[in-house]
């Protein structure tokens, strides 16, 4: 039994999932949980296995409490306990649950103060630990670009960064930094236009089509396969841009909300009829769902505004963000979380529209302050620079934890 349970430990998750994984005795599964060397990739693991296991059987039920007491709830993310939190369960089950979530969230906010090398998990496995991503076997963020960024897109397979010279840049994750080419501003292998202004404002369709909103040259511009045209001149002062996942090409100016209906711009909806609590205010950001519903990052009121289709285009707040988690760029994934980047408390949070909580994510390491954000396949980049110094920082890559599911 010994051995057997050594084996177990050791190559816990792949056990786990093992069709005789439910025969072990709750001796045993105590014994197993119980081991500093368990071989786990995140604690998150342990927990979603002690539910797999009592679903074997009604009679286990009653064991959840002793359970639990083996879970190092301090090495979850935060995101999965505030997940944890908001699961609808029933019975004893979901008391026991939720005591322990209260605890861990209570003690989560004393270890905001303290650094990383303070607190150790209890698997000897899980090296890495942050306040916010909880532990895991990888370290939780890397520079992979060595140059900030007030913009990014994702395009297949490859990361569009905007910085401050003027020019627009491509770069695969895996690849060497030296590996990121210019495609649009200066050094770009481009006919026709491409004298960018600082200005600049970036959006990519889905054909790979780079639009470019040129303020300091009032226009519109294209760039595709290594050519760059126009594609409006002398357009009014542009806020922002975004092109949804449709290939609707979206256009936000002080006056009105408008898309790119082949030369020319349609008006989607006019500001001048907005009550004044509705007036878009500063807009810093904006993107678009497959659905055509509209995300405008409103950094006057610190809120988030929703223009749908199925809402006859009247805006909604979604997200008000308290004072002093002022916010400066975002980023909406295709599960509806809205990611944010706050410059003044150097953070990025998470904002789920569908319930209005607030999650704290991450906090930037150093004097760095988080410019912009992208969220692709788990891994959190964060575009960071030191204080108001345009060009010094870089791109960091952050693995988020897989969402936690106990059903």
């Amino acid at each position: 039994k010994a051995a057997c349970e050594e084996k177990v430990a050791a190559d816990f998750e792949a056990c786990s999932q093992h069709p005789k994984f439910g025969e072990l005795s709750a001796s045993q599964l105590t014994r197993i949980l119980k081991r500093e060397d368990l071989g786990v990739s995140r604690e998150e693991t342990v927990l979603k296995t002690i539910f797999q296991w009592l679903r074997v059987s009604q009679d286990r039920n009653g064991l959840l409490g002793m359970l639990l007491q083996l879970v190092d709830f301090q090495s979850i993310s935060v995101e999965n306990l505030l997940r944890l939190g908001r699961m609808k369960q029933s019975g004893p089950n979901a008391d026991e649950l939720h005591r322990e979530v209260d605890e861990a969230l209570r003690l989560r906010q004393r270890k905001r103060t303290q650094s990383p090398q303070n607190f150790q998990p209890k698997r000897r496995c899980l090296r890495h630990w942050s306040p916010d991503l909880g532990a895991s076997t990888e370290a939780s963020g890397r520079e992979v670009l060595p140059t900030p960024a007030y913009s990014l897109h994702w395009h297949e397979g490859s990361l569009y960064t905007a910085g401050h010279d003027c020019g627009i840049r491509c770069w695969k994750p895996g690849s060497p930094a030296a590996d990121a080419r210019q495609v649009a501003g200066p050094g770009a292998r481009v006919a026709g236009i491409n004298d960018l202004g600082a200005d600049c404002d970036f959006a990519i369709a889905p054909t790979g089509e780079i639009f470019v909103a040129d303020s300091d040259n009032e226009r519109l511009v294209s760039f595709h396969n290594g050519i760059g045209r126009l594609v409006l001149d002398e357009s009014p002062h542009v806020e922002r841009i975004c092109c949804s996942p449709n290939g609707v090409l979206y256009v936000l100016t002080s006056e009105a909300l408008q898309k790119l209906e082949g030369s020319r711009l349609q008006t989607v909806m006019t500001f001048e009829t907005l009550p004044e609590d509705l007036e878009i205010v500063s807009p810093n950001a904006m993107f678009a769902t497959k659905e055509e519903v509209i995300y405008v990052l409103d950094c006057g009121d610190d809120r988030i505004i929703r223009i749908s289709p199925a809402e006859s285009f009247k805006p909604v707040v979604v997200g008000q963000v308290p004072a002093e988690q002022r916010i400066g760029n975002f980023f909406g994934t295709d599960g509806g979380t809205i990611y944010v980047a706050n410059d003044r408390r150097r953070k990025v949070f998470a904002i789920h529209p569908s319930d209005a909580t607030i999650t704290e994510v991450l906090e930037c390491p150093g004097n760095l302050r988080p410019r912009a954000v992208l969220v692709q396949d788990r891994s959190l980049y964060v575009s960071m620079r030191k204080g108001d110094r345009g060009n010094i920082g870089g791109l960091y890559e952050y693995k988020l934890p897989p969402e936690l599911h106990l059903e």
